[in-house]
């Protein structure tokens, strides 16, 4: 009887995470470096995109992350699936570490290099999320790649001297303090 007890309390958090998940909400509970981040990160959606556009983008990636925390509460999400886990971490901290060498090494940045990690991430989590929530928040993930893989805002983003420098900085200091 617990287990089913637990199961409905897990579903009732996820579903609470969802309709909780944007940044008037995530306000309260992120850094102010990691909301500057998100700031910084939809402003240049919005050059891209439409507002609303840019908005879903960030709703997506804070609803996934939200809904991802709470299963992972669950010992028995993290023992269960503990090899897919391993892959999906890996791969987004190779993504992140290679956002982070862009940055920091003027003339590095490669699109197409950026784009195979990118892809391995996109998969790696595309596991999990589909093993752990609803094909809904497997959409989100694949809209949101869809909306990084632009390869106009990846070269601007990562152009020296660009006019995305400012926001680059705080979005890599954000990921600096998330990811060790």
């Amino acid at each position: 009887m617990g287990l089913q007890s637990n199961s409905v309390a897990l579903r009732v958090e996820k579903k609470l995470a969802g309709k909780l998940g944007h940044r008037s909400v995530a306000k309260h509970i992120l850094p102010d470096e990691v909301l500057e981040a998100i700031d910084g990160f939809q402003q240049i959606l919005v050059e891209f995109y439409s507002q609303k556009e840019a908005e879903k983008v960030i709703s997506g990636v804070i609803k996934t992350v939200m809904k991802l925390g709470i299963m992972f509460q669950e010992p028995a999400n993290i023992d269960n699936n503990l090899d897919m886990l391993m892959n999906m971490q890996t791969k987004l901290r190779n993504l992140f570490m290679t956002v982070q060498s862009f940055h920091q090494v003027d003339y590095s940045y490669s699109r197409n290099h950026l784009f195979l990690i990118m892809d391995d991430a996109r998969e790696a989590l595309l596991v999990v999320v589909q093993k752990l929530l609803s094909p809904k928040s497997s959409l989100r993930v694949d809209f949101i790649f869809e909306k990084l893989r632009n390869a106009e805002m990846m070269d601007e983003f990562f152009k020296v001297g660009g006019r995305f420098e400012p926001n680059r900085e705080k979005l890599i200091y954000a990921v600096d303090m998330i990811v060790p």
